[in-house]
């Protein structure tokens, strides 16, 4: 094969488009792919993120409005708070007081996750009809959980660690 019939066929090749298709998908589809990927994993960290917000939201409802928390104006509350606490810890969980129900996510089962804490609040520093009928203080009930984020294994492939997701909700107790 001569020089010259090497050059007219590499000239040749340069004015032909029959892979050019193929080769811009080739450089667009990882791309593509990895939005695709990353608009799931945003999706599901929403949604996640909601479920464990709402729960915590739930969960310090239920205590905030127990009748130990202001029945003889005592904080930190006394009673079955330890109860409470259990299950409420439950609700958050599992969205029922019992914790024989289904888990509101499938990853999320351990009950240390979901954390009680009770401030006390001094009665004069705040604004609150309860100001006149409480003791010395006001019990400010807070519920917070930390759960890991379950992906679907995209952050893995990035080199991105497991992530955490947060979330904490508190109210004035007001009792039952």
């Amino acid at each position: 094969m001569s020089i010259g019939r090497i050059s007219k066929m590499l000239a040749s090749l340069r004015h032909r488009r029959d892979g050019a298709v193929l080769a811009e998908l080739a450089l667009t589809l990882p791309i593509l792919l990895l939005l695709f990927g990353a608009s799931v994993e945003l999706s599901r960290a929403v949604y996640q993120y909601n479920v464990v917000a709402k729960s915590v939201q739930e969960a310090t409802r239920f205590l905030a409005r127990r009748a130990e928390v202001s029945a003889s104006g005592e904080c930190p509350p006394t009673g079955d708070w330890g109860g409470a606490v259990t299950r409420a810890q439950n609700l958050a969980l599992t969205g029922s007081l019992s914790a024989a129900a289904a888990y509101r996510l499938p990853h999320w089962t351990d009950p240390a996750s979901v954390t009680v804490t009770v401030r006390c609040q001094a009665a004069g520093t705040m604004i609150s009809s309860l100001s006149t009928n409480a003791g010395t203080a006001l019990p400010i009930v807070q519920v917070s959980a930390t759960v890991p984020f379950n992906d679907v294994g995209l952050l893995g492939l990035l080199g991105i660690d497991s992530l955490q997701i947060s979330a904490e909700h508190s109210e004035l107790g007001t009792g039952g």
